[in-house]
C-alpha cells in the first residue's frame, strides 16, 4: 500500500473514531412551556437550575442540557428542530431525558403544551420522539399530566407522571421533592419517587388540602401508579448515581475568612411583589465555619417559617472539609433543619421558599431592607420582581462599595438585580441613635414624589375624622374652667390618654382611623384613634391642629417618599406658650402633658393638611421637663433616708415600671436601683406617691459611696468610640443629686467646680453646715440627648470626674 492509501485508511479510522465518539452521547431537554405568572416562572427558574446543576452528576455533560425558558421566547419550530439533532447525535446506547413544565392543555381528542410563541400538539412531540434511537425517559410535571402521559408512552419509553388520574388540572407539587432526589445515592427511580410523593402528601396535609397528586409511572407495557406495587427498578431506567466519594469543584472547601466564626460565602434572595400584596420570598445561603462554637450553633437552624402562608425547605445540606456531602433534617412543621457532624471547615447550604401577605397594596411596593446580617457576606444577590408596569426607585448606604445593579424585563414582571460583595457583619452597637440608620441598607420605593404618597392615604381616611355633636358637647364639657387654648387642649389631651389602648390592625382597620364618635363610645383606641380623636376635640373649640404620621423608635427618609411610618400622633402649629407648636402623643397613657414618650422626638413627621402633607422634626413641649432628683441625707445611727423626683420622660419610664405591680415587686425593683447606685444597700421602708419615690435604708457605720446611675456611664465604659451615644431617647435632660452627711465626723472642705464638654456641663457645689453637716449637690445637665464621636472623650472624662467627686466626700470619713 502506498503513502496515499496509507493516508486514506488512516483519514477513515479517524473520521469513524470521531463519528463513534459523536454519536455516545447522552441529551437532556428541558421544556418550559408558559408559567402563567411571575411567581411560577421563578419557581421554574429554580427548576432549571436545579437540573442543570444535579444533571452533570448523573453523566450528563452540560454541553448536552438543551434548555427552552420563557425568558427566550421559542415556538414549536425551535423545539422540534433541537429534537431533529438529538436524533441525528444519539446512538442506540445513549440516553434521552425529557422534563416538561408549564402550561398544558387537554381536549377531546388530543393534548398541548403553551409555548411562549404558538402550541406544541403532544402528539407531534411524541412522533419525534420515536426518531430518536437509545433509552428514553420523560418527566410530565405539567397539568393534565396522566392525559400527555398516555400520549406520550410506549413500551420501549418509561414516562414519570404528577398524577395517576385524569383531569388534574393544578401545577404539580411533585418536581418541588423529586427534583433534589436526582443526584440521591442509589441507582432506581422507584424510591426516590416514593419519597417525593409521600414529601408532597405531608406538604399538602399541613396545608390543609384534602388531597396531593399521586405520581404515575407507565414504562414498558405496565402503567403503575404510587406506591408502584406492580414495578421493579429492573424495569426503569437506572438513574446511575455519581460514583461514592465523587464530588464536583464548586463543592470542595475553599479559603476561609479569617477572623470571624463564621460568614457567608454567597447568599442569594429574590422577592416577588404581585398586586395583591402576596410577596414569594426565596434565599439560599451558602455559610462556612471557621470555629467550633459556630459548628455548635448552626447544628439546629430555625428558618423564618412565622406568618408565611406557604413555606418550603429547598435545600438543606453540609459538606464536611473532606468533601462528604450530608443531607440535613428538615423539619417541616416548625421550619427547622437539623445539621449532623458539623466541625470547622464544615460547609452549610440551606435554600427555602415562602410566600407571606406584605400589608397594604402601597405597602409591598414600598419597603426598607436590611442587607447586613449579624456575620459577614462575600457574596449577596438581590433579585426585585414587582409587575411590568411598575419602576422602582432605590437608596441604599452605608454600603463599603457601590453595587452592581441590572434591570431586566421578563414576560411576567420586571426583575431589579443587584449584586453587593464584602458586606460586614452587623454587630449590634448599644446607645445608638435610634432616628438613622448605621448598617447597610436599601430603600426602595415605586414612589416618585411625597404628593403622591398624601393623596392615596387622604383618599384612604376621607371621611374618618367627621365629628358630631357628641363631640362637640364632650370638647365644651371637657374644656370647662379652662381659660387659655394651652389648658382647655391640657384637659382635652388627658381625656384622651386615658383611654385605654387597644388595636385590631387587620386589613383597612391597620390604616384608617375609627370616627371619633366611635372611638368616645367604646372608650378606647390605638393611635391612630387616639390621634384623630384628640384634633377632632379640639377643631370643636376652634384650635387648630393636624394628625401626623411617624416612624416611631425608627429611622423614616424624607427624601426618599415611600411608606416608612407605624405610628400617629396630633400637631397644633399655634399655640400660647409654645411658639413652635405643640406635639402631643396620647397614645401609652401613660405620657404627661405637655411631654413625650420614648421614640418621638426628633424623628421627622408627616404633617397631613388639607393642602397635602409636610415634614417637621418632633420636638418635646417642655424639653427641660425632663429631670430626676435624687436626694440622700445619712446620719450616723439612723436608717438613711432618700428621695427620688422623677418628671417628663424619667416619670414615663417610671410609671411604666411600677404600673400594676404588686407591693412585694415594686420592693425589688427599687431594691434593684439603690443595689446600682449604693452597692450592698439595704431597703427597709418605701413610699410611692405623686412625682416622688421614697424611702429608707439600713444604717451605715460610714456614709456609703453613691455611684451615678448606669444610664449616665454606662454608655461611656469604653475609653472610645467611633459612633454617636444615644441618652435619654435623644431628648435633653437634667439628673440632680444631692448627698447630706451629718454626725461622722469633720470634713476638709472642697472647692465648687463647674465644668462643660460637649452638650454636657456638670456642675458641683458644697456646703457645711451645723452640727458636722457636710452636703453636695451634683446637676449633671445635657443639653441635647445625643453625643457625637468627636465630643465622646471628653464627655467621658467629666462624667468620671463627677463620680469620682460624689465619692470623695464619703471616702474621707473611712
Amino acid at each position: 500500500m502506498g503513502k496515499r492509501g496509507i493516508s486514506r485508511l488512516l483519514t477513515a479510522l479517524l473520521l469513524s473514531g470521531v463519528t463513534a465518539y459523536l454519536a455516545a452521547a447522552d441529551h437532556a431537554l428541558l421544556l418550559f412551556a408558559k408559567a402563567g405568572d411571575e411567581a411560577m416562572f421563578r419557581k421554574f427558574d429554580t427548576y432549571r437550575r436545579q437540573l442543570e446543576a444535579g444533571l452533570p452528576r448523573l453523566g450528563f455533560g452540560k454541553e448536552a442540557i438543551r434548555v427552552f425558558t420563557e425568558a427566550s421566547p421559542y415556538d414549536r419550530q425551535a423545539v422540534l428542530a433541537e429534537l431533529d439533532k438529538i436524533a441525528a447525535a444519539q446512538g442506540p446506547s445513549d440516553r434521552l431525558w425529557v422534563f416538561l413544565f408549564g402550561h398544558a392543555q387537554s381536549g377531546r381528542l388530543t393534548q398541548w403544551l403553551k409555548l411562549p410563541k404558538g402550541v406544541l400538539n403532544i402528539t407531534e412531540l411524541a412522533r419525534r420522539l420515536d426518531r430518536i434511537s437509545g433509552e428514553q425517559l420523560v418527566f410530565v410535571f405539567t397539568p393534565y399530566s396522566y392525559e400527555l402521559q398516555e400520549a406520550l408512552k410506549k413500551p420501549e419509553r418509561t414516562v414519570i407522571a404528577s398524577a395517576s388520574a385524569e383531569g388534574e388540572s393544578n401545577p404539580p407539587k411533585l418536581p418541588d421533592f423529586l427534583l433534589k432526589k436526582l443526584s440521591a445515592p442509589g441507582e432506581g427511580w422507584l424510591d426516590p419517587v416514593r419519597q417525593a410523593a409521600l414529601e408532597n402528601s405531608a406538604a399538602a396535609r399541613q396545608a390543609g388540602l384534602y388531597q396531593a397528586e399521586s405520581p404515575r409511572i407507565t414504562a414498558g407495557n405496565k402503567a403503575d401508579a404510587y406506591p408502584f406495587a406492580a414495578l421493579t427498578d429492573a424495569e426503569l431506567p437506572a438513574r446511575r448515581a455519581r460514583p461514592a466519594g465523587e464530588r464536583l469543584a464548586a463543592d470542595r472547601p475553599s479559603a476561609s475568612l479569617p477572623g470571624v466564626p463564621y460568614f457567608s460565602r454567597e447568599r442569594e434572595v429574590e422577592l416577588i411583589f404581585d398586586p395583591n400584596g402576596t410577596v414569594t420570598e426565596t434565599e439560599r445561603n451558602v455559610i462556612e465555619l471557621n470555629t467550633p462554637d459556630a459548628a455548635r450553633q448552626f447544628t439546629v437552624l430555625y428558618l423564618p417559617r412565622a406568618g408565611s402562608t406557604e413555606f418550603e425547605v429547598l435545600t438543606a445540606r453540609s459538606l464536611d472539609k473532606h468533601g462528604k456531602v450530608n443531607d440535613g433534617e428538615i423539619a417541616k412543621a416548625t421550619g427547622s433543619v437539623r445539621f449532623a457532624g458539623l466541625e470547622p471547615g464544615s460547609r452549610i447550604e440551606y435554600a427555602y421558599r415562602r410566600r407571606y401577605r406584605a400589608g397594604n397594596g402601597l405597602g409591598a411596593f414600598s419597603r426598607l431592607l436590611t442587607l447586613a446580617l449579624n456575620y459577614p457576606q462575600q457574596k449577596l444577590k438581590l433579585t426585585l420582581s414587582v409587575p411590568k408596569a411598575l419602576r422602582l426607585n432605590f437608596k441604599y448606604g452605608n454600603l463599603p462599595a457601590v453595587p452592581q445593579f441590572k434591570e431586566e424585563t421578563g414576560p411576567y414582571n420586571r426583575a431589579y438585580v443587584l449584586e453587593f460583595a464584602n458586606l460586614p457583619g452587623c454587630v449590634p452597637v448599644p446607645w445608638l441613635p435610634a432616628d438613622r440608620l448605621f448598617h447597610p441598607y436599601l430603600r426602595m420605593s415605586a414612589l416618585k414624589e411625597w404628593q403622591e404618597f398624601t393623596d392615596w392615604y387622604a383618599k384612604l381616611i376621607e371621611g374618618s375624622d367627621t365629628a358630631g355633636s357628641d363631640v362637640e358637647q364632650l370638647a365644651a364639657r371637657l374644656a370647662q374652667g379652662a381659660n387659655s387654648d394651652a389648658e382647655k387642649l391640657e384637659k382635652l389631651y388627658d381625656y384622651v390618654n386615658a383611654l385605654r389602648y387597644d388595636t385590631t390592625p387587620i386589613g383597612i382597620r391597620g390604616l384608617r382611623p375609627r370616627l371619633p364618635g366611635q372611638v368616645i363610645e367604646s372608650g378606647y383606641g390605638d393611635c391612630k384613634d387616639k390621634a384623630t380623636l384628640l384634633v377632632a376635640l379640639a377643631g370643636k373649640l376652634g384650635i387648630e391642629g393636624y394628625t401626623a404620621l411617624l416612624n416611631r423608635a425608627g429611622a423614616a427618609d424624607p427624601n426618599f417618599p415611600s411608606w416608612q411610618f407605624n405610628h400617629m400622633l396630633a400637631y397644633f402649629p399655634e399655640l400660647e406658650g409654645f411658639p413652635e407648636g405643640l406635639w402631643l402623643d396620647a397614645t401609652d397613657t401613660e405620657t404627661p402633658f405637655p411631654t413625650l414618650p420614648p421614640g418621638d422626638v426628633n424623628r421627622p413627621a408627616l404633617v397631613l393638611t388639607p393642602a397635602g402633607g409636610a415634614f417637621r422634626t418632633v420636638k418635646p413641649g417642655r424639653p427641660e421637663a425632663n429631670q430626676l432628683t435624687q436626694n440622700f441625707i445619712f446620719e450616723r445611727g439612723r436608717d438613711g433616708q432618700f428621695t427620688f423626683n422623677a418628671q417628663g420622660i424619667f416619670k414615663y419610664r417610671e410609671r411604666h415600671a411600677f404600673k400594676l405591680k404588686p407591693a412585694e415587686q415594686l420592693g425589688y425593683l427599687l431594691q434593684s436601683e439603690l443595689a446600682e447606685l449604693i452597692p450592698g444597700a439595704g431597703l427597709k421602708t418605701f413610699r410611692l406617691g405623686g412625682a416622688d419615690t421614697s424611702g429608707t435604708l439600713e444604717p451605715a457605720g460610714t456614709p456609703p459611696a453613691v455611684l451615678l446611675p448606669g444610664f449616665l456611664w454606662k454608655p461611656f465604659a469604653l475609653p472610645a468610640r467611633s459612633l454617636p451615644v444615644a441618652l435619654n431617647d435623644g431628648q435633653p435632660f437634667t439628673f440632680r443629686r444631692i448627698v447630706s452627711i451629718q454626725g461622722y465626723g469633720k470634713l476638709e472642705q472642697a472647692a465648687d467646680w463647674k465644668e462643660s464638654a460637649g452638650p454636657l456641663t456638670v456642675e458641683v457645689t458644697r456646703s457645711a453646715g451645723e452640727n458636722g453637716r457636710y452636703e453636695t449637690d451634683t446637676v449633671i445637665r445635657f443639653s441635647a440627648g445625643e453625643v457625637a464621636p468627636a465630643d465622646y472623650p471628653a464627655v467621658r472624662r467629666l462624667l468620671l470626674k463627677a463620680l469620682r467627686s460624689d465619692q470623695a466626700i464619703t471616702a474621707q470619713f473611712r
